[in-house]
């Protein structure tokens, strides 16, 4: 995945971004060619590495995929119509156009499937845990998740990059930024407001500081 300087999310923020969503597009290669499949998962440590567990039906292809696979993480997204934006100014290279902004995690690993029902068990605890707020494996018969787990396969993929890209207009001045995420929550898009404060702000602050320090430094010498 193509990531500016500026979209650029620290691996390990990006790996708790993908965790937080807790759904992606598993993506494998076998003899059949491409495969896809959209999938809720969890992340957890062993060996102190970072494994993606999730499962797929027994009937899905996939589960006869080896080697290296991909899982894409979407997490927040929005359109930004052209009105929220700036005004262009004169001299502009580029249009003030209409855009999408959002959130994208690329998470790479090899790929290995698990068929016992010890190691699904336990996955299921942890899924369920993480994305339930009332549901438990309790309020179900153990006679029935039994059952169910001879349906399903599971699946790990050891993670060997983490690729996380917040594309959120940080070309923006702070301030234009400022009012761009007001207008964002306004529409709607409360996250990619959100996101714009927390990521997008900083960055173009931290941006206009230093070539502020660049300009001082050229008016003194200039004198």
């Amino acid at each position: 995945m193509y990531v500016a300087h500026q979209h650029m999310l620290d691996p390990k923020d990006a790996l708790t971004c993908a965790s937080q969503t807790g759904v992606g597009e598993l993506i494998t290669t076998g003899e059949h060619g491409i495969n896809a499949t959209r999938i809720p998962f969890v992340v957890v440590e062993k060996d102190g590495h970072s494994v993606i567990q999730a499962h797929l039906n027994r009937v899905n292809p996939q589960i006869h995929d080896a080697g290296e696979a991909l899982l894409i993480v979407n997490a927040a997204d929005a359109h930004v119509p052209g009105h929220y934006l700036p005004p262009e100014k004169p001299g502009s290279v580029m249009p003030t156009a209409p855009s999408w902004d959002y959130v994208t995690v690329h998470i790479r690993g090899s790929f290995q499937i698990f068929d016992d029902d010890a190691w699904k068990h336990e996955h299921w605890e942890k899924l369920v845990a993480h994305h339930e707020p009332v549901w438990t494996m309790a309020d179900s018969q153990p006679h029935r998740i039994k059952r169910a787990y001879s349906a399903i396969v599971g699946m790990e993929l050891a993670v060997t990059e983490v690729v996380g890209k917040a594309k959120l207009h940080q070309n923006l001045s702070s301030p234009d930024l400022a009012n761009l995420a007001d207008s964002m929550e306004a529409g709607g898009a409360e996250e990619v407001a959100r996101l714009m404060r927390d990521i997008s702000i900083p960055w173009a602050q931290a941006r206009e500081a230093r070539v502020g320090k660049v300009l001082d430094l050229r008016a003194k010498h200039e004198f």
